[in-house]
């Protein structure tokens, strides 16, 4: 484990020990989904290159095995600090922010019906996160910043407001887009060039699918990102990049993961940061 700024981290690293892409995970609930996802991804010879950085707080015991399930893991407490949930009758829980009703509306709430201060300390953390990896070697445009339920959240919105670096991609897996009302005024020069995987599953009762496709439509309409992903023909000479909004539904999913969600994402993440063969071939 290291400690990147403010946010302790785990670090995978990649199977084939050459580092030159990092996916970083802002948690999800529960807790030990972004280590499952990270190992069921590693095991794609095609993704081997990508170094997994998961904000955590402790890992007393950590074992990846190189195949088959994930076998051993004992206490894994993820960086989201504890917080006092008033949707939840102040019960004190994991989250990046406070959630003021679980009712959550269709449309923006207003301001004042959002735990502001909450978000934009988090993006804050998540941002402190990002230069340290940048700093480490990894280019902006091999970082892909990633999430599930709050965790989603907060990739969309730091990813999408980091003013002085272009990231790879986002990935918003049972997400919605807090801050609707001011989002527009704080957003980077570059966030509707930013490719986005949005998986949601039909079924989820928490955060709705209606709900995600609102969010996901405000997207297209008011950031101006393209309803469709752009994948730039292999070989052109474009020299242009991936692009757009992949939105994905997924029948009889609830507020959680699957691997038919978790086998797109991985297709998606083969062409928003190739390996290094690959690029080689596209350059040639």
């Amino acid at each position: 484990m290291s400690d990147s700024g403010l946010l302790p981290v785990v670090e995978i690293r990649p199977a084939n020990d050459a580092p030159a892409t990092a996916a970083v995970g802002s948690g999800g609930t529960p807790d030990d989904y972004p280590f499952e996802i990270a190992h069921y991804m590693r095991q794609d010879p095609e993704l081997a290159h990508i170094k997994w950085i998961l904000p955590a707080a402790r890992v007393s015991f950590l074992f990846l095995p190189e195949s088959g399930p994930l076998t051993y893991r004992v206490h894994v407490d993820f960086y989201r600090p504890k917080r006092a949930i008033t949707g939840n009758g102040g019960l004190q829980m994991p989250a990046w922010f406070d959630i003021f009703t679980f009712k959550l509306p269709i449309t923006p709430p207003p301001a004042g019906e959002e735990d502001d201060k909450g978000i934009l300390e988090s993006i804050d953390a998540l941002e402190k996160l990002l230069d340290g990896v940048i700093a480490s070697g990894i280019p902006p445009d091999r970082i892909v910043l990633g999430g599930i339920s709050q965790g989603g959240a907060m990739a969309l919105l730091t990813g999408l407001t980091t003013k002085n670096k272009r990231l790879a991609g986002l990935v918003a897996l049972s997400a919605r887009l807090p801050l609707r009302y001011r989002l527009k005024s704080m957003v980077s020069p570059h966030a509707s060039t930013i490719p986005i995987f949005w998986g949601h599953g039909d079924a989820d009762r928490l955060v709705t699918l209606q709900l995600g496709r609102a969010c996901a439509d405000f997207l297209v309409k008011e950031i101006g990102i393209p309803p469709e992903p752009n994948w730039p023909s292999s070989g052109s000479g474009s020299g242009g990049t991936p692009s757009g909004l992949d939105f994905q539904t997924y029948q009889d999913l609830g507020h959680t993961i699957s691997d038919e969600e978790l086998l797109d994402v991985g297709q998606w993440l083969k062409r928003i940061v190739p390996g290094d063969a690959e690029m080689d071939s596209d350059a040639s």
